[in-house]
């Protein structure tokens, strides 16, 4: 399984960029150290194919989500607690484009919109 993890800009082909720390300690947990592979998305569609050097990573290739041919887009029934931090983060891991959040008449959790809002813009 390649791992994904976001940045806010890529650097173009044979460049280096540095990692931010959220990334450079979510390597570390997994023990990813130097010459780990994995993919860095911008989450406006790029994606860049990487090798860690250190806190940076060199860039290999880049594609597009068009290039690729992947939009998946998840939708799920809301719910309870703090659950759905936990589905975006991993799902975001795997590449999925959109996540849309769907009310089910049997859906225990409604939360309300203040809050919701929040954590919409926090994600």
């Amino acid at each position: 399984m390649t791992r994904r993890f976001f940045v806010p800009a890529l650097a173009p082909v044979g460049e280096t960029l540095a990692l931010p720390e959220g990334v450079l300690h979510h390597l570390e947990v997994l023990r990813l150290g130097d010459g780990a592979r994995f993919v860095l998305f911008d989450g406006g569609g790029e994606e860049a194919r990487v090798v860690r050097e250190g806190g940076r990573a060199r860039v290999e290739s880049r594609a597009s989500a068009e290039a690729t041919g992947r939009r998946v887009v998840l939708v799920l029934g809301m719910p309870k607690g703090t659950k759905l931090d936990e589905i975006v983060r991993m799902t975001t891991e795997l590449g999925v484009y959109a996540i849309h959040l769907a009310h089910t008449a049997h859906a225990v959790a409604r939360p309300d919109e203040a809050r919701a809002q929040k954590k919409v813009e926090r994600w």
